[in-house]
This record gives C-alpha cells, sequence and structure tokens, in this order.
C-alpha cells in the first residue's frame, strides 16, 4: 500500500502456537521476496500484535540482522497466545486447499524443528516452555501426526499400556511428541533482548 509492504501473518485456524516459528519465517520470506533491495537493516518494520507469532516474527527479524523494529499492541499480558497450549501436530485441509497445504507442509515440520531446539536446550535465546512428551493414540491414523513421520518424527511404536486396574490397551507411542507451556514460552519472548522495558 502506497511505499508500505503489509504482509498478514493472522488466522492460523487455532494452531497459531503449533505453526508459529514456521510462519514467522515464512512470512518474513515473503517479505524479502516481494520488498527485494528496499529492504535494507534499518528498515522500520512495524509488528502489530504481541502474541506469539507478533513476538516470534520480531525474534526471527532480530535474527536475521533488522535493526529497526517495534511491536505495538493494545496489551501484551493476558492475550490468547498465554492460555494455549497443546500438543503439536500438522494441520490438514480439505483436499481443494493444496496450494496452502503446501504451505503448511513446510512451515509446520519448520515449527517443529524450532521446538526442537527449545525442548533440548540449544536454543540461543529461548530456554523454557517447550518440552518433549510420549503421545499416545488408538491408531497411527487417528494422530495425525504421520504426516511428520519421517520429515521430523520418528515412526510411533506398538504398545500394551496397562492402566494398574486390570485394564490394558493397545495402543500407539509417538515419544517425540511436543509440548508447549505458552504461557512459559510467552514470558521468554517478553523478556529477550529487554523487550520486557518496552511493554
Amino acid at each position: 500500500m502506497g511505499k508500505k509492504y503489509i504482509a498478514n501473518n493472522y488466522g492460523h485456524a487455532e494452531s497459531g502456537v503449533s505453526l508459529a516459528p514456521g510462519a514467522a519465517e515464512y512470512v518474513i520470506e515473503l517479505l524479502q521476496d516481494e520488498a527485494g533491495s528496499e529492504l535494507t537493516e534499518q528498515s522500520e518494520i512495524t509488528i502489530v500484535g504481541a502474541g506469539i507469532i507478533g513476538l516470534l516474527t520480531a525474534l526471527e527479524l532480530v535474527n536475521k540482522g533488522y535493526k529497526n523494529i517495534k511491536i505495538i499492541a493494545e496489551k501484551f499480558d493476558g492475550l490468547s497466545s498465554h492460555n494455549a497450549g497443546g500438543l503439536i501436530s500438522p494441520l490438514r485441509l480439505h483436499d481443494n486447499c493444496t496450494k496452502l497445504q503446501k504451505i503448511l507442509n513446510k512451515i509446520g515440520p519448520e515449527a517443529y524443528r524450532f521446538f526442537v531446539k527449545v525442548a533440548k536446550g540449544q536454543h540461543p535465546i529461548i530456554k523454557a516452555g517447550v518440552s518433549f512428551v510420549p503421545i499416545y493414540f488408538e491408531t497411527r491414523q487417528e494422530s495425525g501426526l504421520e504426516p511428520f513421520v519421517g520429515v521430523v518424527m520418528e515412526p510411533a511404536k506398538d504398545v500394551i499400556l496397562d492402566f494398574g486396574n486390570a485394564t490394558k490397551r493397545q495402543m500407539v507411542v509417538y515419544d517425540d511428541g511436543i509440548f508447549v507451556d505458552s504461557a512459559l514460552l510467552m514470558q521468554s519472548l517478553k523478556t529477550i533482548f529487554g523487550w520486557e522495558s518496552y511493554f
């Protein structure tokens, strides 16, 4: 619009936490491709919204060397991102959404790789809010995780769960499931680089 580039990174079908790191990377690539040489390290970049996607986008911009980033938001605490959380899983769309599904097939694994770094303590900045958990399902198909297997996740194992009350159940387990405690992750994002002084 005019001389400004606007990128919409909103509306992730209740998968904002799951897709946030990959979506941040993807939207920055779009901005770089569109703006070309007009986008420099000193370009003014404004992020509207301080939820997990906004903050991870700011973090990724900083990692890429951009220095003039401003985050504006009505508030920075008590957002949906603070109360969200859960298991990471791929987002599958209807068959007629093949173009968007290709994008999701890219950003979903990228997000998983990001969360793995945090869970293993290998992320250079974020140290809290993500952990590995075994995830149990009755079948592999029910899990929704099969599109990740061989891409970023290990195959599920067949197990028999003994509930200790004479109940046993045949199930499958993914040992490398990821759980995000978004309140902890948001606190980490808020305090890195001294951002808390701006909030």
